[in-house]
């Protein structure tokens, strides 16, 4: 009876109330125009069903060259911590960090977020390798002097690293795809302002009619379009252009090593 339910959540979920299911055919209409459908069993593998709404997350965050050096260093097992003052941003990234890993399993904890304070945050003093999250407020995340511990602000695009540690072979090709994926796309995937100046004074702002129709074009399932809408990320991925840099990973050091590999 104490559990207050933010007004967004409830609006999100009333939505999925009011979603209307055919009786039992293995394929469901999910609303009345049938732009949305429930699929018994699944159709696609867990790991995209996480990359839909969160991979836009990590790379309106971060810049493709410091992704590719999040890939690297979870391959190498590193302990690392993701910082933000968002929770939503921390969480998202931290899930598609991992998950754009696949056909690779990282052999660490993985923590998408603990609370910042002196119960939890000793777990970063443990020996084995990890994955961790932890929303920060401006004074940011203090670690030991002797720390290993590489940290990567989502909110500043950085990351310190006390250890130099190399990036994945090839991937230049890797990050040369990606960007040009996203100056091929970039009207389909960069939401436009969300107020437009309606007179000559600055503050005079109106509703941008772009804006709302690129929110509409938005998959109501892998976003919710209320929280898009109130605070939206700098990319929208397209379910097209998600794959599509899935892609560039999968086809970039996997099929380096299974070339070595096979002679």
């Amino acid at each position: 009876n104490s559990i207050r339910i933010p007004r967004k959540f409830l609006q999100e979920l009333d939505f999925f109330y009011t979603i209307e299911l055919a009786p039992f055919p293995k394929i469901l209409p999910m609303d009345r125009n049938n732009h949305y459908m429930l699929s018994i069993p699944a159709l696609e593998t867990p790991d995209k069903y996480i990359l839909g709404p969160s991979l836009s997350y990590l790379f309106s965050a971060l810049s493709v060259r410091n992704i590719t050096k999040v890939y690297s260093l979870m391959l190498l097992d590193s302990q690392l911590v993701f910082i933000s003052k968002d929770p939503t941003r921390l969480t998202l990234s931290i899930l598609a960090a991992v998950n754009i890993l696949n056909p690779f399993e990282p052999c660490v904890v993985i923590m998408p977020v603990i609370p910042n304070n002196e119960n939890f945050l000793p777990l970063l003093d443990s020996p084995t390798p990890f994955i961790i999250g932890v929303v920060v407020n401006e004074e940011g995340l203090q670690l030991h002097p002797e720390s290993e511990i590489t940290v990567i602000n989502l909110d500043t695009d950085t990351i310190i690293e006390r250890k130099v540690t190399p990036i994945f072979p090839d991937y230049e090709k890797v990050e040369e795809q990606i960007n040009l994926l996203f100056e091929l796309h970039k009207a389909k995937i960069i939401p436009p302002p969300k107020f437009i100046k309606k007179g000559i004074i600055k503050k005079d702002l109106e509703d941008n009619p772009d804006f709302d129709a690129f929110i509409e074009r938005t998959s109501g399932f892998a976003f919710p379009q209320l929280t898009i809408y109130n605070d939206p990320p700098k990319y929208i991925l397209t379910e097209a252009v998600n794959d599509q840099v899935v892609d560039a990973f999968r086809k970039g050091l996997p099929e380096t090593i299974s070339y070595l590999m096979n002679p």
